[in-house]
């Protein structure tokens, strides 16, 4: 799909939401200068949720420590806040636009779909990730976490270079 028509797709949804209305835009895990969602949030006159963004704007004035933890291995509670972080905003925001996500390879444990879909009966979220397809989802950036698509909607997006 292009990017053309997932946003027609999207802005579908946001006019006639379903009773789930969580949406993966499913990326090939390759470069891209800027995360296509982006350019899908623009289009939908929402603010992007980047995820490294959440992360820098909570832990920005800690970042050394940050290195250490994730260094050592114990992102557990960067994690669980991070988690909660994400959930306020999706809820602030409608459509929810969700991006650079590849930061999550850090939180294997923090899975976006068991935090936004109980949310996506309340409005759009669209997820975006560069994943490999695996049975059951998508697993972020082809050996990362693996990420369940049952009863979401997944788009399957084709990079323009």
């Amino acid at each position: 799909m292009q990017l053309d028509q997932a946003i027609a797709e999207i802005r579908r949804r946001v006019e006639h939401p379903r009773v789930t209305n969580l949406i993966y835009l499913h990326l090939p895990v390759s470069y891209t200068p800027v995360d296509p969602a982006r350019r899908i949030a623009h289009a939908l006159d929402a603010d992007p949720i980047s995820v490294m963004g959440l992360l820098v704007e909570r832990f920005g004035d800690r970042w050394e420590r940050l290195v250490q933890a994730e260094r050592e291995g114990r992102l557990g509670a960067v994690g669980k806040a991070l988690a909660g972080v994400l959930v306020k905003r999706a809820q602030e925001t409608s459509p929810a636009v969700v991006c650079d996500t590849e930061v999550l390879y850090a939180f294997p444990d923090l899975n976006p779909s068991a935090l936004l879909y109980p949310l996506s009966g309340e409005g759009v979220i669209v997820v975006s990730v560069k994943a490999a397809r695996v049975a059951g989802g998508l697993r972020l950036l082809e050996d990362g976490p693996v990420y369940p698509t049952d009863n979401c909607t997944v788009l399957e997006l084709d990079w323009e270079r």
